[in-house]
């Protein structure tokens, strides 16, 4: 197995133009959360409680530097109903068989904050919208 750092990770997003930009020299960290709803099954006289599993959800949250061009992308599509994004955390060199993540997604929140003892930042949380497709670069 090859250990990758993440300094090779590639983060596109489609801007409100439809065009997919590559905000990788932008982006300082990437978090891609899918997480599984459950319904509790147990009834009288269990011992252990027991669950069905429900409804898949994702959301995607990431950190950027405070830069005008970022900045622009990512106000742009502010209120866009969905978006497609393109995530290689491993990179996307074609020979590396990492694995690529694309869908769909919106902002659910965009941040722009200011530290007096660190640089300002852009934090923008994602909300993916159906199906996150998994394959390989």
């Amino acid at each position: 197995m090859a250990f990758v750092h993440s300094k090779t990770s590639v983060l596109k997003i489609q801007d409100s133009g439809g065009v997919t930009r590559d905000v990788s020299a932008y982006c300082t960290k990437c978090t891609l959360a899918r997480m599984l709803d459950k319904a509790e099954t147990s009834t009288f006289g269990s011992t252990y409680k027991s669950y069905v599993p429900g409804l898949t959800d994702a959301s995607f949250s990431c950190e950027f530097e405070f830069d005008l061009v970022v900045v622009g992308y990512l106000d742009g599509i502010l209120g866009n109903p969905s978006r497609t994004f393109e995530y290689g955390p491993g990179g996307n060199t074609a020979a590396s068989g990492q694995p690529k993540y694309t869908g769909n997604l919106f902002i659910s929140q965009l941040t722009e904050a200011s530290d007096i003892s660190a640089e300002v930042k852009c934090t923008v949380d994602f909300q993916i919208v159906g199906t996150v497709a998994v394959a390989a670069y």
